[in-house]
């Protein structure tokens, strides 16, 4: 990625909080305004009302639709074609940008851990679930810790001896896309094995 392109992004990212938190637009009439809004000029001015409402439908599910869309702006003055915009797989491909940036945010605590010398299973997820934005611990016992997540609680069992981190990751993953992206697990048939 360019410098052009983080700087795309990132003055796409701002203008999108300018709307929300500003204005108080919704998620999506902000995406779909600032669409609107570079429709004046190629390659963006190919795209259709309808299609602007799908992009702008699609990118509101999403934790970070101003990041998202940025990108997207950028890549598509790149290649001077809105393709990305209009694909039929947009939602899999931001469903996947999603889910990979908070694997790499779980994989980079589990690195901080690995630096700090934890050994034990259990003291590792802890420290992941008292690091991670919108977790709390609540307590523990004997094989268990019980947790939640923006008021859900979820109940970490470490009786079975084949959980490893990376149960605990998926977990993490799965409450967050509960809570935050309920909508997007609709789409997807079966998460767990996704």
């Amino acid at each position: 990625m360019n410098i052009f392109s983080k700087h795309k992004i990132v003055s796409i990212g701002a203008s999108f909080l300018q709307l929300t938190e500003g204005l108080k637009y919704t998620k999506k009439d902000a995406v779909k305004q600032i669409l609107i809004n570079f429709r004046e000029k190629e390659p963006f001015n190919n795209l259709s009302d309808e299609e602007i409402e799908n992009v702008s439908e699609i990118l509101c599910k999403f934790n970070e639709p101003g990041y998202y869309l940025g990108s997207l702006i950028s890549d598509c003055q790149s290649e001077n074609s809105v393709n990305k915009l209009t694909d039929k797989n947009l939602f899999i491909t931001t469903f996947i940008g999603e889910l990979c940036s908070k694997i790499e945010n779980l994989l980079k605590d589990n690195k901080n851990i690995s630096q700090k010398h934890f050994l034990n299973l259990k003291e590792s997820c802890l420290y992941i679930i008292k690091n991670r934005k919108d977790w709390e611990y609540i307590s523990e016992e004997d094989l268990s810790f019980l947790c939640s997540y923006k008021g859900n609680r979820i109940l970490i069992d470490f009786a079975n001896q084949e959980k490893n981190i990376f149960d605990l990751i998926k977990q993490i993953i799965h409450q967050e896309f509960i809570v935050d992206d309920g909508i997007i697990l609709e789409k997807i048939d079966d998460f767990d094995k996704f």
